[in-house]
């Protein structure tokens, strides 16, 4: 007489490992420091008798000079992968005076 074929029962583990999802995840891309970037502003204001008004501005961005790199080169099998070429801009300040009447 034939006995019947048991199947037991699969673990968990072996069917995450053994039941693949296509297609497959993306890599994710090259991961970079953050940005690090801190703006400011001073602005005073002077009204005179006439109704005109003169607005002084003082701006400063990035203003701890932090160096901020771009994305490292991600073409692989280059004799530049992985490397940084430029970075963002340092400090800048900028000034403006307007008269508004």
């Amino acid at each position: 007489m034939m006995r019947p074929i048991r199947e037991e029962p699969r673990s968990k583990s072996t069917c995450q490992s053994m039941c693949r999802t296509w297609p497959p995840k993306k890599r994710p891309p090259a991961l970079t420091t953050g940005i690090v970037s801190w703006a400011a502003a001073v602005q005073k204001d002077v009204a005179f008798d006439n109704g005109t008004r003169l607005q002084f501005r003082w701006e400063i961005f990035n203003l701890m000079n932090h160096t901020n790199f771009d994305v490292p080169n991600r073409i692989a099998f280059t004799p530049n992968f992985g490397r940084i070429f430029n970075a963002k801009p340092s400090r800048q300040m900028q000034f403006g005076l307007k008269l508004q009447f």
